[in-house]
């Protein structure tokens, strides 16, 4: 049906290799089996992909793969759409570093025992883990760390507070796949955003990031941030650089070019 139509892809990460290294991560023999099982049928799914005409991908390491992959197509590095239009950050100093996400998740769930087991308790500011269905571990690791609070299952007005009053947000992860939206999420709403290579792979951010590596590179950059206000010209700052890649009426007119420019009736 789909023949002789106009075919955009719109991909949000590489979802083989995603779901590759979600199974690497993944100590339960049935999901770690699920992952890897996924990974290959979306292998074979990929040869489906040359009927597209154009590949509209969210990362740049993502575009050299389709360029790669799929040539003499149109390809363009179009970062995700999302509901921001401005930095909205708070002025001044939090009280708590902050980390959030899916907690649930094979991927979040690595990054934030990270934090709890190599980061946390070399730091004195208090720790916030917030998010969706943390398992065992997590509520384990938390109960034994003097300062960090668990918040689970947050509510969307009360995880936005979170966001907004944190001092920083600390947002390791050890999967390069793909936008990493909490992310961008952060840099909107929040202040200060320390990150790893990892998390701004291919994503254009490293200037609005502080880089950490490491358990010890985080920490040093915690006590950095602990006492640095966020200032007006931080916010200014922020925005002009999000602006460049992260601009949805930008990003929306250079996709509709695509559609004039194959056909332009």
């Amino acid at each position: 049906k789909l023949k002789h139509r106009l075919k955009i892809l719109r991909n949000q990460n590489l979802e083989q290799e995603y779901y590759a290294l979600l199974g690497q991560r993944e100590s339960q023999p049935l999901r770690k089996l699920y992952y890897r099982l996924e990974s290959v049928l979306l292998r074979r799914q990929e040869a489906r992909l040359q009927g597209a005409a154009v590949f509209c991908t969210v990362a740049l390491h993502d575009h050299d793969f389709f360029k790669q992959m799929y040539p003499g197509k149109i390809h363009a590095y179009i970062p995700s759409f999302q509901p921001y239009t401005r930095v909205v950050a708070r002025t001044g100093c939090g009280k708590y570093a902050l980390y959030h996400g899916n907690l649930g998740h094979p991927e979040n769930e690595e990054a934030a025992l990270f934090l709890l087991q190599e980061v946390i308790p070399r730091v004195g500011l208090p720790f916030i883990i917030a998010g969706r269905m943390p398992g065992k571990a997590i509520k384990q690791a938390c109960a034994r760390q003097k300062g960090v609070t668990l918040i689970e299952n947050p509510a969307m007005e009360q995880m936005e507070r979170l966001i907004s009053e944190a001092q920083m947000h600390v947002l390791p992860t050890f999967q390069a796949t793909g936008l990493k939206l909490k992310l961008l999420h952060a840099l909107f709403n929040g202040r200060h955003v320390l990150v790893n290579k990892e998390m701004i792979a291919g994503t254009g951010l490293e200037a609005a990031c502080t880089l950490a590596e490491g358990a010890s590179g985080f920490v040093a950059c915690i006590r950095e941030k602990e006492q640095q206000p966020f200032t007006e010209e931080d916010i200014t700052y922020r925005q002009q650089l999000l602006s460049q890649h992260y601009n949805n009426q930008a990003n929306a007119a250079l996709i509709k070019s695509f559609l004039t420019t194959i056909h332009p009736e």
